[in-house]
């Protein structure tokens, strides 16, 4: 049997991941996930308004991005506004959406297991920015980065996981 070194597994499980396409949006869908998560701490009332203000913001949000994003493909080609087109750009931002499902997730079982909506709104900040710290993980593996670029990756990925955290803490 051949030995394979630990990195090279590693990039092989990574490359398997179904990764959307456009695997960017799922920092950037985090991130808003965090900062929306974080807004609802510093109202939190109860858990169905909570959740139900964090689901409509980050719809709403997905289809202005896709929305803005198919605006300027059209100025570019000249074509017209056909629903085609603009599902064609809320697919490939849908990342966006996605990357919110986890911390959401969190907060409804924290729900169901009986916590307080502060401490599972609290999780769900850390979920997202444990999130980003290991989507930076996984672009990095993934783009082949070894050594110090995937640590200064990995770095960077902590950095706005502390900065999402610091955002709820300057809410609360």
């Amino acid at each position: 049997m051949e030995r394979t070194r630990p990195m090279s597994w590693l990039r092989e499980q990574v490359q398997r991941l179904p990764l959307p396409t456009n695997p960017g949006g799922l920092v950037y869908g985090t991130i808003l996930s965090a900062t929306l998560i974080s807004a609802e701490y510093a109202k939190a009332e109860r858990y169905a308004g909570a959740l139900g203000g964090i689901v409509i913001a980050e719809v709403i949000y997905w289809l202005a991005l896709s929305y803005s994003e198919f605006a300027g493909e059209r100025v570019k080609t000249g074509d017209p506004f056909e629903f085609k087109g603009f599902w064609r750009s809320a697919k490939h931002e849908l990342a966006v959406v996605l990357s919110g499902v986890p911390p959401f997730l969190v907060i409804v079982v924290c729900w169901i297991a009986g916590a307080t909506l502060t401490t599972a709104l609290t999780i769900g900040v850390y979920t997202a920015a444990g999130m980003i710290v290991l989507a930076e993980v996984v672009i990095g593996i993934s783009t082949e980065q070894t050594g110090r670029a995937l640590i200064i990756d990995t770095l960077v990925g902590t950095l706005f996981g502390i900065v999402v955290v610091a955002v709820k803490v300057f809410l609360h």
